[in-house]
């Protein structure tokens, strides 16, 4: 399944961080592939514990849990999100950081 797969990546992306400290790491749609409390608890352990092992991290989501609590109570994290042009004409391709609504 989805989920299995992600949770793969996640193990292997987690051993491979611990031997070298300076990974950058590439997650979508952390969390996909099940029950969305389930993805959004689990999204946001593998996210702690790559940070904890010395990752950088860019990581998409539409678990709100991930993106307003886990950067409201952990200053390692931030969020941004993609601008849209006026009327949903699509994406103004400019990054907004912070709590976007």
């Amino acid at each position: 399944s989805t989920y299995v797969g992600h949770l793969r990546f996640i193990k292997y992306a987690l051993q491979r961080t611990t031997e070298d400290k300076h990974s950058l790491i590439l997650l979508d749609e952390l969390g996909s592939g099940t029950e969305p409390a389930l993805g959004a608890a689990l999204g946001r352990a593998s996210l702690e514990a790559l940070v904890d092992a010395g990752a950088l991290i860019i990581a998409t989501t539409h678990h709100a849990a991930l993106k307003e609590q886990l950067a409201l109570s952990d200053n390692r994290f931030h969020t941004a999100a993609m601008g849209q042009l006026p009327h949903n004409a699509g994406p103004s391709y400019k990054a907004l950081y912070g709590l976007v609504d």
